[in-house]
């Protein structure tokens, strides 16, 4: 699983990511719990279940999962 985010020419640090949201991008099967660190250093605990997540913490994600690969 990978989180992506969009980042624009007014983004000039990790600052300026703290509330942009994450799309998450998985290969293959990553359903289950995830812990993965926010911009802002803190943990997210993020659930994928098929083609849907949610998170738990600071960091604001999609609540779709771009898929690539089964």
């Amino acid at each position: 699983m990978l989180p992506r985010v969009d980042v624009g020419d007014d983004v000039r640090r990790t600052d300026g990511l703290l509330d942009a949201p994450w799309t998450l991008h998985v290969i293959g099967d990553a359903s289950g719990t995830h812990e993965l660190l926010g911009f802002d250093g803190t943990t997210v605990r993020v659930a994928v279940d098929g083609d849907s997540a949610r998170a738990v913490g600071s960091q604001p994600i999609a609540g779709t999962v771009v898929r690539h690969g089964r």
